[in-house]
């Protein structure tokens, strides 16, 4: 009887040792699956299969959903924002990004096949102009760097072997990036612009990074959560974060619905040049 009690409480005991265990250091943290990376691609076939996926859009893409983010005012201030967020873009060139606060249009950056405009209502800019003047690359917000940043335009597809100058590829254990050389006056062929590209599949962008003439980034933009778009076989990012790097600014957008428009071409009423450029 005795050992039958002793032996009752020695299980008594360690189902308490249990109990108390579980609930002092809980679940164990879940474990992430690893990312399977595919073998390295030759540069040209690795850019192929951005590019042949952007290629099956028809007509002009359309997302909506909302953009939050911070920039800095003249006098150095951090302002953040969040706002409802409209995109339209056909390619090659023509863009539209209209983002509202309670239904009020607060920036609007547009561009179509010649030029451009800028309209910033929160600090109270207003600029248009045509395709290379000088005020385009003074813009805080370049529209076809934007369209760049967006993952929505083809990487060239005139691409240098190893040892060339013009474009270049580097391996990394999760990316192919294809780095862009331009000649820069003094100091030679500097690094102008990368295209990191996903060897996970679908293979897509997962970064796009601008350069100025020193080497310093300008302009980087993260791109995740790839999905079809309905009723189609093309893949898009459904989070998009661009910085950028002087001013200090981030624009973080959360795409709730991606949709093709056949019916809308860069002649559409979204690309018309606003009335005050006019003026």
């Amino acid at each position: 009887m005795l050992k039958a009690k002793t032996a009752m409480n020695r299980r008594s005991c360690i189902a308490l040792l249990l109990v108390t265990l579980l609930f002092s250091t809980g679940c164990p943290p879940p474990v992430d699956r690893p990312i399977i990376h595919g073998p390295v691609l030759p540069m040209r076939d690795a850019v192929a299969v951005v590019n042949e996926n952007l290629e099956q859009v028809e007509g002009t893409l359309r997302a909506s959903g909302v953009v939050d983010g911070f920039y800095e005012d003249v006098e150095g201030r951090r302002r953040t924002f969040s706002m409802q967020a409209t995109l339209f873009f056909c390619a090659p060139t023509c863009l539209r990004l209209n983002m509202k606060k309670i239904g009020e249009t607060r920036l609007l950056v547009g561009s179509n096949l010649t030029g451009y405009w800028f309209d910033n209502r929160l600090t109270d800019e207003f600029v248009c102009g045509r395709f290379g003047d000088a005020d385009e690359r003074r813009l805080p917000i370049q529209p076809r760097k934007l369209i760049e940043a967006l993952g929505l335009t083809r990487i060239g597809d005139s691409l240098a072997r190893p040892g060339e100058a013009g474009r270049f590829q580097r391996v990394t254990d999760r990316y192919q990036q294809v780095l862009f050389l331009e000649e820069s006056f003094p100091s030679g062929r500097q690094l102008s612009k990368e295209y990191w590209i996903d060897r996970a599949e679908p293979r897509l962008l997962s970064k796009v990074v601008f350069r100025d003439h020193d080497g310093r980034e300008t302009l980087a933009s993260d791109l995740e959560d790839y999905r079809r778009m309905e009723d189609s076989n093309v893949w898009l990012p459904h989070v998009i974060v661009a910085r950028w790097m002087e001013p200090a600014s981030e624009m973080r957008f959360q795409i709730s619905k991606w949709q093709a428009f056949t019916d809308i071409s860069c002649d559409g009423i979204q690309f018309a040049i606003p009335a005050e450029c006019d003026r």
